[in-house]
């Protein structure tokens, strides 16, 4: 089993207050923002990047709710989407910072 700091990424207390959740929450409300923070949560779990796929990500977070999951995926600028040799990949600029963060860390304490 993976250690518990593994496990754990920051979670800004104050992130409903951004300008961008602030408009999330306002057309999707709470259901909208806990589908951003499924897909925050997943991302961290894979490395920052996962396939950008309605049918997978709904799977993996557990949400039928295919077209809200588009919505808050492309409607916000929470998240990019690129193309890596031919397959579309979705990330999140705060997720590959915390991760970036988190290597730092645990190389300087090496």
């Amino acid at each position: 089993m993976k250690d518990l700091k593994d496990l754990y990424f920051p979670h800004d207390y104050n992130a409903d207050s951004d300008e961008k959740m602030i408009k999330l929450i306002q057309i999707h409300g709470l259901e909208g923002y806990g589908i951003y923070w499924r897909i925050v949560e997943n991302l961290h779990k894979s490395c920052g990047f996962i396939t950008f796929d309605f049918g997978l990500i709904s799977f993996a977070i557990r949400s039928e709710n295919k077209s809200m999951i588009e919505s808050v995926i492309k409607n916000f600028k929470l998240f990019r989407i690129f193309d890596k040799k031919g397959e579309k990949i979705l990330t999140n600029d705060r997720v590959l910072k915390n991760l970036k963060n988190k290597k730092e860390k645990s190389d300087k304490a090496r």
